[in-house]
């Protein structure tokens, strides 16, 4: 699971959360926002303390339907494909 919260709690801390596009970015930005990301987050990932949220696995040899179920919108996390 890589980020689930109550935001109850999100509001009592006054936190906030911000939703992104990388589309705008060009690669040099990319590949920067990706480099310290990683610096930031590896150790925990290495850890365990988070972990990416997978919705749902397929094997490679289902790719288009995973590019189809991707195209529903109805996937909450992460799609991978296996071999």
């Amino acid at each position: 699971m890589l980020f689930r919260s109550d935001l109850d709690l999100v509001a009592l801390k006054r936190m906030k959360l911000i939703g992104v596009t990388f589309r705008t970015r060009s690669l040099n930005e990319k590949i920067a926002i990706t480099q310290a990301m990683s610096a930031d987050l590896d150790a925990h990932f290495a850890s365990g303390r988070i972990k990416p949220m997978v919705d749902r696995t397929f094997a490679f040899d289902e790719a288009l339907a995973a590019q189809d179920y991707m195209r529903s919108n109805a996937h909450l996390g992460k799609i991978v494909l296996t071999l």
